[in-house]
């Protein structure tokens, strides 16, 4: 077993040992928790405080469904794209824009 070093105390992990193999590096993965892969409505209902304003019930916060029409709708931007409320987040998010077209509701995140 190797000891790896956490902040300043040594831990010891049972699948890891100094002649690791495949299967070793393999069964270390599975125990690491992932998260499945988020769409991209998934990912802006959770930036929800950081979302507009609702632009059907002023002075609340969007709904989901508002959220899904307006990525239908296509006025939200990301990394320049228009994309469908069902397809997977890209792996990196350099802009996100909402409401582009429009001089007083243009808001940007990213």
């Amino acid at each position: 077993m190797i000891p790896v070093v956490v902040g300043s105390s040594p831990i010891s992990h049972p699948n890891i040992h100094a002649d690791s193999s495949q299967e070793g590096c393999e069964s270390i993965q599975r125990e690491i928790p992932t998260m499945g892969i988020q769409t991209v409505l998934q990912y802006l209902l959770n930036l929800r405080p950081a979302l507009p304003m609702s632009r059907e019930k002023p002075c609340s916060s969007a709904s989901n469904g508002e959220v899904r029409r307006w990525i239908a709708d296509g006025p939200i931007l990301l990394n320049g794209e228009r994309w469908t409320h069902d397809e997977p987040m890209p792996p990196l998010v350099w802009s996100l824009v909402f409401f582009p077209k429009s001089p007083k509701n243009r808001t940007t995140l990213l």
